[in-house]
Protein backbone atom coordinates (compact mmCIF):
# COMPACT_ATOMS: atom_id res chain seq x y z
CA UNK A 1 0.00 0.00 0.00
CA UNK A 2 1.59 3.39 -1.08
CA UNK A 3 0.77 6.29 1.08
CA UNK A 4 0.72 9.55 0.29
CA UNK A 5 3.69 11.52 0.56
CA UNK A 6 2.68 15.41 1.75
CA UNK A 7 0.15 16.64 3.72
CA UNK A 8 -0.67 13.40 5.66
CA UNK A 9 0.66 14.12 9.50
CA UNK A 10 -2.30 14.48 12.34
CA UNK A 11 0.30 15.24 14.94
CA UNK A 12 3.32 17.41 15.96
CA UNK A 13 5.00 19.00 18.59
CA UNK A 14 5.88 22.72 18.13
CA UNK A 15 7.84 25.12 20.60
CA UNK A 16 6.08 28.69 21.04
CA UNK A 17 8.09 31.48 20.15
CA UNK A 18 6.83 34.77 21.57
CA UNK A 19 3.74 32.99 20.99
CA UNK A 20 4.75 31.94 17.50
CA UNK A 21 4.90 28.39 16.20
CA UNK A 22 8.58 26.77 16.13
CA UNK A 23 10.39 23.88 15.22
CA UNK A 24 13.58 22.95 16.58
CA UNK A 25 16.99 23.52 13.93
CA UNK A 26 18.50 19.89 13.32
CA UNK A 27 20.76 18.92 16.14
CA UNK A 28 20.14 21.20 18.48
CA UNK A 29 17.79 23.47 20.55
CA UNK A 30 17.08 26.41 18.66
CA UNK A 31 13.87 27.38 17.92
CA UNK A 32 13.06 28.49 13.69
CA UNK A 33 9.53 29.61 13.15
CA UNK A 34 7.32 28.49 10.72
CA UNK A 35 4.00 29.35 9.03
CA UNK A 36 3.87 26.29 6.63
CA UNK A 37 5.02 22.25 6.62
CA UNK A 38 5.29 19.79 3.84
CA UNK A 39 4.14 16.88 5.95
CA UNK A 40 1.11 18.73 8.13
CA UNK A 41 -2.15 17.43 7.51
CA UNK A 42 -4.42 20.56 6.26
CA UNK A 43 -6.02 20.62 9.37
CA UNK A 44 -3.03 21.65 11.47
CA UNK A 45 -1.46 23.80 8.67
CA UNK A 46 -4.15 26.20 9.10
CA UNK A 47 -3.01 26.39 12.81
CA UNK A 48 0.14 26.43 11.70
CA UNK A 49 -0.34 29.36 9.98
CA UNK A 50 -3.29 31.24 11.94
CA UNK A 51 -2.81 30.29 15.66
CA UNK A 52 -0.83 31.92 18.23
CA UNK A 53 0.40 30.44 21.37
CA UNK A 54 1.06 33.37 24.17
CA UNK A 55 1.47 31.53 27.27
CA UNK A 56 2.67 27.93 26.01
CA UNK A 57 6.39 26.92 25.67
CA UNK A 58 6.03 24.24 23.71
CA UNK A 59 2.51 22.59 22.51
CA UNK A 60 1.03 19.50 20.56
CA UNK A 61 -1.62 19.82 17.66
CA UNK A 62 -3.14 16.95 17.25
CA UNK A 63 -6.13 16.17 14.43
CA UNK A 64 -8.40 13.45 13.36
CA UNK A 65 -7.63 13.03 9.50
CA UNK A 66 -11.62 11.60 9.02
CA UNK A 67 -13.33 13.08 11.65
CA UNK A 68 -12.16 17.03 11.22
CA UNK A 69 -11.67 16.98 15.08
CA UNK A 70 -8.67 19.05 16.30
CA UNK A 71 -7.29 19.39 19.81
CA UNK A 72 -3.96 21.22 21.22
CA UNK A 73 -1.94 20.77 24.00
CA UNK A 74 -0.10 23.26 25.63
CA UNK A 75 2.76 23.42 28.39
CA UNK A 76 2.27 24.68 30.63
CA UNK A 77 -0.85 26.89 30.35
CA UNK A 78 -3.86 26.62 27.66
CA UNK A 79 -5.26 30.01 28.82
CA UNK A 80 -3.61 33.01 26.27
CA UNK A 81 -3.99 30.57 23.36
CA UNK A 82 -5.72 31.75 20.06
CA UNK A 83 -7.23 28.95 17.76
CA UNK A 84 -9.68 28.34 15.35
CA UNK A 85 -13.25 28.08 16.49
CA UNK A 86 -13.99 24.35 17.53
CA UNK A 87 -10.22 23.36 18.29
CA UNK A 88 -10.48 21.62 21.94
CA UNK A 89 -7.34 22.83 24.34
CA UNK A 90 -5.91 21.84 27.64
CA UNK A 91 -2.12 21.93 28.92
CA UNK A 92 -0.46 19.24 30.66
CA UNK A 93 -0.79 20.56 33.89
CA UNK A 94 -4.45 19.71 33.84
CA UNK A 95 -3.93 16.51 31.87
CA UNK A 96 -2.00 15.81 35.00
CA UNK A 97 -4.65 16.50 37.14
CA UNK A 98 -6.62 14.69 35.61
CA UNK A 99 -8.71 16.84 33.14
CA UNK A 100 -9.68 14.63 30.47
CA UNK A 101 -10.18 15.53 26.75
CA UNK A 102 -9.92 13.86 23.61
CA UNK A 103 -10.68 13.74 20.37
CA UNK A 104 -11.60 11.14 17.70
CA UNK A 105 -10.26 9.47 14.27
CA UNK A 106 -11.29 6.46 12.71
CA UNK A 107 -9.24 3.89 11.20
CA UNK A 108 -9.20 -0.13 10.88
CA UNK A 109 -13.01 -0.30 10.16
CA UNK A 110 -13.35 1.44 14.04
CA UNK A 111 -14.17 5.28 15.56
CA UNK A 112 -11.46 5.85 18.17
CA UNK A 113 -11.00 7.81 21.25
CA UNK A 114 -8.06 9.10 21.76
CA UNK A 115 -7.11 11.62 24.76
CA UNK A 116 -4.45 14.34 25.76
CA UNK A 117 -1.59 11.76 26.83
CA UNK A 118 -2.63 8.97 24.76
CA UNK A 119 -0.30 8.16 21.48
CA UNK A 120 -1.79 7.05 18.28
CA UNK A 121 -0.39 6.55 14.80
CA UNK A 122 0.44 9.96 12.77
CA UNK A 123 -1.66 8.91 10.10
CA UNK A 124 -4.84 7.11 9.58
CA UNK A 125 -3.83 5.25 6.18
CA UNK A 126 -0.76 4.15 8.31
CA UNK A 127 -2.81 2.51 10.95
CA UNK A 128 -4.64 0.88 8.00
CA UNK A 129 -2.05 -0.49 6.73
CA UNK A 130 -0.07 -1.77 9.94
CA UNK A 131 -3.65 -3.39 11.03
CA UNK A 132 -3.81 -5.51 7.71
CA UNK A 133 -0.13 -6.42 8.24
CA UNK A 134 -1.21 -7.69 11.79
CA UNK A 135 -4.51 -9.36 10.96
CA UNK A 136 -2.85 -11.20 7.96
CA UNK A 137 -0.41 -12.68 10.66
CA UNK A 138 -2.69 -13.54 12.93
CA UNK A 139 -5.28 -15.16 10.83
CA UNK A 140 -4.84 -18.77 12.85
CA UNK A 141 -4.73 -17.17 16.44
CA UNK A 142 -7.30 -17.66 18.80
CA UNK A 143 -6.06 -16.31 22.00
CA UNK A 144 -3.86 -12.97 21.20
CA UNK A 145 -1.94 -10.60 23.58
CA UNK A 146 -1.53 -7.22 22.47
CA UNK A 147 1.25 -5.08 24.52
CA UNK A 148 1.67 -1.64 25.02
CA UNK A 149 -1.65 -1.42 23.55
CA UNK A 150 -2.42 2.37 24.01
CA UNK A 151 -5.85 3.22 22.90
CA UNK A 152 -6.27 -0.05 21.62
CA UNK A 153 -5.93 -0.18 17.64
CA UNK A 154 -4.55 -3.52 17.25
CA UNK A 155 -6.93 -5.31 19.96
CA UNK A 156 -9.68 -3.83 18.31
CA UNK A 157 -8.95 -4.91 15.14
CA UNK A 158 -8.04 -8.33 16.17
CA UNK A 159 -10.72 -9.36 18.88
CA UNK A 160 -13.61 -10.87 17.33
CA UNK A 161 -16.73 -13.84 17.64
CA UNK A 162 -13.95 -16.92 17.67
CA UNK A 163 -10.67 -14.87 18.82
CA UNK A 164 -10.11 -13.45 22.42
CA UNK A 165 -7.65 -10.16 22.83
CA UNK A 166 -6.22 -9.03 26.52
CA UNK A 167 -4.53 -5.57 25.90
CA UNK A 168 -1.99 -4.34 28.19
CA UNK A 169 -1.36 -0.65 28.88
CA UNK A 170 0.97 0.79 31.70
CA UNK A 171 -0.38 4.17 30.94
CA UNK A 172 -3.89 5.02 32.32
CA UNK A 173 -4.67 7.61 30.37
CA UNK A 174 -4.51 5.04 26.90
CA UNK A 175 -6.09 2.18 29.05
CA UNK A 176 -9.33 4.06 29.60
CA UNK A 177 -9.56 5.23 26.21
CA UNK A 178 -8.73 1.53 25.12
CA UNK A 179 -11.48 0.54 28.13
CA UNK A 180 -14.05 2.65 25.98
CA UNK A 181 -13.12 1.72 22.41
CA UNK A 182 -13.17 -2.26 23.17
CA UNK A 183 -16.36 -1.86 24.63
CA UNK A 184 -18.52 -4.54 23.78
CA UNK A 185 -15.87 -6.38 22.27
CA UNK A 186 -14.14 -9.64 23.85
CA UNK A 187 -10.70 -8.16 24.68
CA UNK A 188 -9.52 -7.76 28.54
CA UNK A 189 -8.03 -4.45 29.24
CA UNK A 190 -4.84 -5.23 31.72
CA UNK A 191 -3.50 -1.49 32.92
CA UNK A 192 0.18 -2.63 33.91
CA UNK A 193 3.76 -2.19 33.02
CA UNK A 194 4.47 -4.65 30.29
CA UNK A 195 7.57 -6.02 32.41
CA UNK A 196 5.73 -6.43 35.48
CA UNK A 197 2.73 -8.10 33.34
CA UNK A 198 1.64 -11.93 34.92
CA UNK A 199 1.11 -13.36 31.29
CA UNK A 200 -1.71 -15.92 30.16
CA UNK A 201 -0.84 -18.23 27.38
CA UNK A 202 -1.23 -17.07 23.89
CA UNK A 203 -1.22 -18.36 20.43
CA UNK A 204 0.29 -15.01 19.52
CA UNK A 205 1.66 -12.22 21.11
CA UNK A 206 1.49 -8.71 19.17
CA UNK A 207 3.81 -5.70 20.53
CA UNK A 208 4.29 -2.16 19.39
CA UNK A 209 6.80 -0.80 21.15
CA UNK A 210 8.31 2.40 21.83
CA UNK A 211 11.16 3.97 19.75
CA UNK A 212 13.32 1.75 22.06
CA UNK A 213 12.62 -1.55 21.34
CA UNK A 214 11.15 -4.73 23.35
CA UNK A 215 14.31 -5.33 25.28
CA UNK A 216 15.19 -7.89 27.39
CA UNK A 217 11.90 -7.22 30.19
CA UNK A 218 9.75 -6.68 26.56
CA UNK A 219 10.84 -9.81 24.97
CA UNK A 220 10.60 -11.76 28.34
CA UNK A 221 7.24 -10.58 28.94
CA UNK A 222 6.15 -11.43 25.09
CA UNK A 223 7.66 -14.74 25.50
CA UNK A 224 5.85 -15.83 28.97
CA UNK A 225 2.99 -16.43 27.23
CA UNK A 226 4.21 -18.94 25.42
CA UNK A 227 3.16 -17.85 21.67
CA UNK A 228 3.67 -20.01 18.30
CA UNK A 229 4.04 -16.95 16.81
CA UNK A 230 4.83 -12.60 17.80
CA UNK A 231 4.62 -9.73 15.73
CA UNK A 232 6.59 -6.73 16.51
CA UNK A 233 5.84 -3.44 15.01
CA UNK A 234 8.83 -1.26 15.70
CA UNK A 235 9.36 2.51 14.77
CA UNK A 236 13.29 1.92 14.98
CA UNK A 237 15.54 -0.40 12.84
CA UNK A 238 18.27 -0.40 15.31
CA UNK A 239 15.62 -1.33 17.83
CA UNK A 240 14.11 -3.58 16.10
CA UNK A 241 17.85 -5.50 15.05
CA UNK A 242 18.74 -5.53 18.72
CA UNK A 243 15.51 -7.51 19.47
CA UNK A 244 16.12 -10.06 16.74
CA UNK A 245 19.14 -10.89 18.12
CA UNK A 246 17.00 -11.58 21.55
CA UNK A 247 14.55 -13.34 20.27
CA UNK A 248 16.58 -15.68 18.12
CA UNK A 249 18.52 -16.60 21.29
CA UNK A 250 15.16 -17.51 22.41
CA UNK A 251 14.81 -19.48 20.03
CA UNK A 252 12.27 -17.29 17.82
CA UNK A 253 13.47 -17.18 14.04
CA UNK A 254 12.85 -13.80 11.53
CA UNK A 255 10.33 -15.12 9.20
CA UNK A 256 9.06 -11.87 7.34
CA UNK A 257 9.82 -8.20 7.70
CA UNK A 258 7.67 -5.89 5.48
CA UNK A 259 8.02 -1.69 5.72
CA UNK A 260 5.83 0.25 5.81
CA UNK A 261 6.80 4.58 5.00
CA UNK A 262 4.61 6.30 7.05
CA UNK A 263 6.85 9.10 7.55
CA UNK A 264 7.84 10.30 4.47
CA UNK A 265 10.94 12.88 4.04
CA UNK A 266 12.03 11.76 7.08
CA UNK A 267 14.46 8.59 7.46
CA UNK A 268 11.97 6.92 9.87
CA UNK A 269 10.33 3.69 8.61
CA UNK A 270 7.95 1.70 10.62
CA UNK A 271 8.61 -2.16 10.57
CA UNK A 272 5.80 -4.62 10.67
CA UNK A 273 8.15 -8.60 11.52
CA UNK A 274 6.82 -11.74 11.84
CA UNK A 275 8.95 -13.92 14.70
CA UNK A 276 7.84 -17.64 14.64
CA UNK A 277 9.33 -20.12 17.37
CA UNK A 278 11.59 -22.50 15.70
CA UNK A 279 10.47 -26.32 15.05
CA UNK A 280 13.86 -27.21 15.19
Amino acid sequence: MELPADAYRTSVRLLSESGTPAYRRSGSHDPVTVDSCLVLHPLLAEMLSNARFEGAKEVEMRAGARTGERMVVAHPRASRLRLPEGVLSVSTAEVRRGKRVCYHEEAAGRRWQISAGSFFQVRPDGADALVALVLRAASEARVVTDLYAGVGLFAGALASEDRRVVAVEANRIAAADARKNLAGLDARIVVSDVARYKAVPADLVVADPSRAGLRADGVAAALSAGPARLVVVSCDAAALARDTVLLAAEGYDLTTVTPVDLFPHTAHVECVSIFDRSTD
